[in-house]
């Protein structure tokens, strides 16, 4: 039986964090994978749409040991466009998927990619207090000679447009 001991701490308010600045590069590990139904997403007949959220954990630099989400929508194609398929071949570090290629969500548990962090904020409904969370915006393969061997404070990007919300987006 083990003799150590824990301690409760107070976990500190959202503001007493500080947001990861958008565009930024982390190596991080997957760290869950799951599909599940997000009520504020709409599929063009109006019902919720399914996705797959991602969950990762920054390994590196000042934000170590952070969490950061992202997600995906279900569709899984070979189209270039498809961000499923390309989280997929990122973080499988797959240089090509051929049709009939087959994954299950758990396969993506514990890779290790480069993400780039993005920034949304918004106001909260019922106090219009502004809010902000972190999200991940990409996933790059470590093994990408472009980023991986340059350090994060090296690499810069233009980040695309953040969607506006009119109430919390989870």
């Amino acid at each position: 039986m083990s003799d150590e001991v824990f301690e409760l701490k107070e976990t500190p308010a959202q503001d007493e964090f500080s947001a990861i600045p958008d565009g930024h590069f982390a190596t991080a590990t997957c760290t869950g994978v799951e599909k599940t139904t997000h009520k504020y997403f709409k599929n063009d007949d109006g019902t919720p749409q399914d996705v797959v959220n991602f969950e990762f954990t920054i390994t590196d630099g000042e934000y170590k040991n952070r969490r950061v989400w992202g997600n995906t929508p279900t569709t899984f194609t070979s189209h270039e466009n498809c961000k499923l398929r390309q989280w997929v071949q990122e973080l499988l570090d797959v240089k090509d998927l051929t049709p009939g290629f087959k994954f299950k969500l758990a396969d993506l548990v514990g890779c290790e990619a480069r993400i780039v962090i993005g920034l949304q904020t918004w106001n909260a409904k019922d106090t219009g207090e502004a809010r902000w969370r972190n999200v991940v915006d990409d996933v790059i393969s470590l093994s990408s000679l472009s980023v991986a061997s340059a350090p994060a404070e090296a690499v810069s990007v233009t980040p695309a447009a953040q969607p506006s919300y009119d109430e919390e987006p989870f």
